[in-house]
């Protein structure tokens, strides 16, 4: 290899030119690029060939911006030198003249970078200062918040818009996966607080399974134990019930009520779902297992004060039933039957002695309109003609008789519209359903019917509904009942006796009762049946009508007799605390 050729051979940065006196004070290494050095006084990178670094120290530009150097703040080359040896402080970042445009270079820890002007330099504190002020900076700085002021605008825009969107999303998931829109707002904000640390919540995961188990794994146990815990120091009521569930497996829940020592709230907390048997769920083996689960728990029996359940004789049976069996244990115990299910048996037993074909009617008319696609849409305009706010005809349900009024109700509220409707579907297309429909909704007794029970039932539903209530209401059960069977009386009995309703009356035995014609069957009723016998106009037809009002005052009395009976046998009527 020639002379020349190892003369122009590129070589990469010596450490020892660091160490050189002629050279330490402005050399530095270039980290990128090894082939490469890099002067702090001309601010430029050049080759690394020896005689290249030899030959700049001694050029005539480096040798005048050494002096300038020196000249500007009167100080030796040396100590003007040294200045650069000093590493960036990330203390300065802190400055807030800084903090818009300073920051640290990754790659050189004696480097800073300025965004606004986008470079980096090597330099003291003092050299940052004198950038911040000079008049190249100042007009970037300008500019840069003049910027900055549009893509605030933009993004605010954007905002907004993303927003939006994000709301259209979470409504739509509501929807699609049918969650109650009350507890929307409370999900957003579980989430809004989660999401302050948006690392966390970028890492959650949930599935089906994952979220099961940690309910059944880590919240069940842990609740549980704190809900044990306090009821094994303290008086408590239980709340048993059997349900089964979409498999057939049936289950009894273990529910408490009882007052917390440390906040003396009243609180109502599920101990347990234990699982008995589907095949035989007798009243032993139902105490059985809940005996069992009492002894796993370690929960004294002697803490249990009152026991509440439905109506099922397997529960409340006189001879062979759970209350029985928890009785033999606990020797002064309580016992609340529903009484809002006693409420639905006694308006079950009492409607029975009204026609049959008036709860027929209820039943049908809704499966004639449902029957097909044409039905309900010719039902929907007669509706729409009628400028009803509701085209639906609620369903009679077998389980929950106190639904009757309601369903009685909206059959008034489209009384002409279905009578219109079934003529139209009678004539047009000779349905035989419809001309049956019609047949009994133009009978002379069935919308009196339907008027007196709309009347009466409503005192069954203010019953119910005053004590679906979460505060504690037991303490009026006994007065409500008492009031509830007065209500019921005044129709029918004479006025002396319902000063003494609670003393064992009769209230089948007819010296008891007011005259026929007198009986309140509810001011809708009385005026359609004054209304009804007025239109008679002949001897005949006339008193064809007083055998039908007659006939209806009987079995409105009839349903007057049974409920004021049931109510006696079931509600608390003589009884200042409960009815067992």
């Amino acid at each position: 290899m020639s002379d020349k050729a190892k003369n122009t051979r590129k070589r990469s940065f010596s450490e020892s030119w660091l160490q050189d006196d002629r050279f330490k004070p402005w050399i530095r290494k270039v980290s990128s690029d090894e082939s490469l050095f890099y002067c702090i006084i001309c601010n430029k990178e050049m080759s690394c060939y020896s005689s290249h670094v030899a030959r700049h120290a001694n050029s005539a530009s480096h040798k005048d911006k050494m002096k300038q150097n020196i000249s500007d703040d009167n100080i030796s080359p040396r100590t003007k030198i040294s200045k650069y040896n000093i590493k960036f402080q990330k203390e300065w970042l802190d400055i807030a003249l800084f903090k818009p445009w300073l920051r640290e270079v990754s790659n050189d820890k004696r480097a800073f970078f300025y965004t606004f002007c986008n470079k980096s330099f090597i330099g003291d504190l003092s050299n940052v200062y004198r950038h911040a002020f000079s008049k190249k900076h100042v007009e970037q700085n300008k500019q840069q918040e003049t910027d900055e002021d549009v893509d605030m605008i933009e993004e605010s825009i954007s905002l907004k818009e993303r927003r939006k969107l994000a709301e259209i999303r979470y409504a739509a998931l509501i929807a699609d996966r049918n969650i109650p829109f009350q507890t929307a707002k409370d999900i957003l904000n579980f989430f809004q607080e989660i999401g302050k640390d948006s690392d966390v919540l970028q890492k959650m995961s949930m599935s089906r399974k994952k979220c099961t188990n940690i309910i059944s794994n880590v919240l069940c146990p842990i609740e549980t134990d704190r809900v044990v815990e306090s009821i094994r120091n303290t008086k408590f009521s239980i709340f048993i019930d059997e349900t089964s569930d979409i498999s057939n497996e049936k289950w009894m829940t273990f529910l408490v009520r009882f007052v917390d020592s440390e906040t003396l709230d009243i609180r109502t907390q599920l101990v347990k779902l234990i699982n008995i048997d589907a095949k035989s769920s007798s009243a032993d083996k139902i105490f059985y297992a809940f005996q069992n689960e009492m002894w796993r728990l370690q929960i004294p029996f002697t803490n249990i004060i009152a026991l509440s359940c439905d109506n099922a004789p397997v529960m409340i049976g006189k001879y062979t039933s759970f209350k029985r069996k928890l009785e033999e244990t606990c020797k002064h115990l309580l016992t609340f039957a529903c009484p809002c299910h006693f409420a639905a048996l006694i308006a079950h037993s009492a409607c029975a002695k009204i026609p049959e074909y008036c709860e027929e009617f209820l039943k049908e008319i809704l499966n004639y309109i449902n029957s097909s696609p044409k039905c309900s849409a010719i039902y929907r305009d007669f509706s729409d003609c009628f400028l009803e706010t509701s085209h639906n005809i609620l369903k009679l349900s077998h389980t929950r008789w106190l639904s009757r009024h309601s369903c009685i109700e909206r059959i008034f509220e489209s009384w002409d519209a279905i009578k219109l409707f079934l003529t139209d579907m009678a004539l047009a297309d000779k349905s035989k359903s419809a001309k049956d429909l019609m047949s009994v909704m133009g009978s002379y007794d069935v919308k009196a019917y339907f008027l007196f029970l709309e009347h009466i039932l409503d005192h069954f539903n203010s019953f119910n509904a005053f004590f679906q209530a979460t505060e504690t209401r037991i303490h009026l059960l006994q007065p409500k009942s008492v009031k509830f069977l007065t209500t019921i009386c005044k129709y029918f009995l004479k006025p002396k006796l319902l000063k003494t309703v609670c003393n064992n009356i009769e209230f089948s035995q007819k010296e008891n009762q007011k005259p026929l014609q007198e009986i309140n069957l509810g001011s809708e009723c009385e005026e359609y049946l004054d209304e009804f016998i007025k239109e008679g106009p002949t001897d005949t037809m006339y008193n064809y009508k007083c055998n039908i009002i007659t006939n209806i005052g009987e079995n409105c009395l009839q349903f007057y007799v049974t409920a004021a009976e049931e109510i006696s046998k079931r509600l608390p009527i003589n009884d200042n605390f409960c009815p067992h």
